[in-house]
């Protein structure tokens, strides 16, 4: 026997460590001695009870057992395995903000809209898409730009969609990513017999939001957004509210709460995220500039927050669970963003720029795929750097492939955040054995 190379110690609040196998995804909290007698390899000193437990839990491992191997088979399948298909729609790049930290160009690098005869192509590629990789759901995310710009080509796809699944017997789920502005009575109706779901960005209050959320001419957003979230829960969307926060406005996101339960909004999910350079649309991208002071605080201020979210009544989408098996969704076979010309992304915070486009759909609804996808897809965290020797590649696959292409030009580079992971790690240890005690 011997010890898994993916064993991860780290120290409790207490005298004790929680022992994390990034590969396995099992915790157990460990003494002082056990962890020396780990670490020296006196294997045959661990008590049989707790050895068969650590064998049980991947902590020990046969001789022969080739870890990297585990992890390449598990990295690959879930490439392929995804049972939903799943599709972000641009069908415009126009915006009627001019967000301060907006990474798309605030609709000025690119502004086309998505046409009828490019939506019919659309849907013919995800159709076949859906059918090719064997999908049993079918996921539509209509995004932009600003998506209720051109939200009658947004509903013609969804309603052809969702009745091609209905054919089929597969469920179909829709969601707008929105900046809310826009959303009338007939656009909340509409999207509500989809069962569908909107995802809106507030800032903060009023004072705060409007001041890094604005029209084009300066006019502050707030109160548009404010009405057009009442008008989605009055048709019954589920509604979930990103918080984008720095040092600037972090003290202020209780009072923005306060105001969504005086406007009956409490039942809605709350997202809070570090400003970064990426798409709403993404919930685990980090920021392209870390260190591990700026880590530590960001984790703190966002923790600290979703505790009051939650003490309020708010439902969250905070990862407190163990990290799972790092396959970004970019990677999934049956995953693509299109936007309005056609063009296929991997990753929703790449467009509209072609030079990360892998492809474009043809007049018959048929990808044509360059090399980039195919560098993206042959992606192996294995063969990155120096991540083949790190412990934590498992939960991490060797940071964000998206900022790999910002950074260096090609997908296969290491974007390191080793510090937010195991601050992350340790954060998510707590709350499992806390969780775990609690159910005792």
């Amino acid at each position: 026997m011997m010890t898994s190379f993916y064993n991860i110690l780290l120290p409790t609040d207490g005298s004790k460590y929680f022992l994390f196998n990034a590969l396995q995804r099992s915790l157990m909290i460990v003494d002082q001695d056990i962890k020396d007698l780990l670490e020296s390899k006196a294997l045959e000193e661990i008590p049989i009870e707790i050895a068969k437990k650590f064998k049980d839990n991947g902590i020990l491992i046969e001789d022969d057992h080739n870890e990297q191997e585990v992890y390449h088979y598990y990295y690959e399948s879930r490439k392929y395995i995804n049972q939903e298909a799943s599709f972000h729609i641009i069908t415009t790049y126009a915006c009627n903000f001019s967000c301060e930290y907006c990474f798309e160009g605030k609709g000025i690098i690119a502004s086309q809209h998505m046409d009828l005869k490019t939506a019919e192509n659309v849907m013919r590629f995800i159709k076949d898409t859906t059918m090719r990789n064997n999908c049993r759901a079918l996921n539509i995310q209509l995004y932009g730009g600003e998506t209720l710009i051109n939200f009658d080509i947004g509903y013609k796809i969804l309603e052809n969609l969702s009745q091609w699944a209905r054919e089929i017997h597969i469920p179909f789920s829709a969601h707008a990513i929105t900046n809310g502005s826009l959303i009338t009575e007939d656009i909340a109706n509409k999207l509500s017999a989809f069962h569908g779901s909107v995802l809106v960005t507030l800032d903060g209050p009023r004072e705060i939001h409007d001041r890094r959320r604005f029209y084009k001419d300066g006019r502050g957003t707030f109160d548009d957004i404010i009405k057009g979230l009442i008008i989605a829960k009055r048709h019954g969307l589920e509604i979930t509210i990103r918080v984008n926060v720095n040092k600037e406005n972090y003290l202020h996101i209780p009072s923005l709460l306060n105001t969504l339960k005086l406007n009956d909004l409490n039942k809605a999910i709350i997202s809070i995220k570090p400003v970064f350079d990426a798409s709403p649309a993404c919930i685990s991208c980090p920021s392209r500039d870390r260190d591990g002071e700026s880590d530590k605080e960001n984790i703190a201020i966002c923790d600290n927050l979703y505790n009051t979210a939650r003490e309020e009544g708010f439902n969250t989408d905070d990862a407190t669970g163990l990290p799972n098996l790092n396959v970004c969704g970019a990677l999934h076979s049956q995953r693509f963003i299109v936007d309005p010309l056609g063009r296929l992304f991997k990753c929703a915070i790449l467009p509209p720029h072609e030079s990360f486009s892998v492809g474009a759909i043809d007049e018959s609804g048929m990808p044509k795929c360059n090399s980039l996808f195919y560098k993206i897809m042959s992606r192996n965290p294995l063969t990155i750097d120096d991540c083949g020797s790190c412990k934590l590649t498992p939960i991490c696959g060797s940071g964000c492939l998206a900022m790999s292409l910002y950074k260096y030009g090609e997908p296969n580079k290491k974007v390191c955040e080793k510090n937010y992971m195991m601050e992350r790690l340790k954060n998510c240890c707590e709350f499992e054995t806390s969780k775990r005690l609690s159910t005792r």
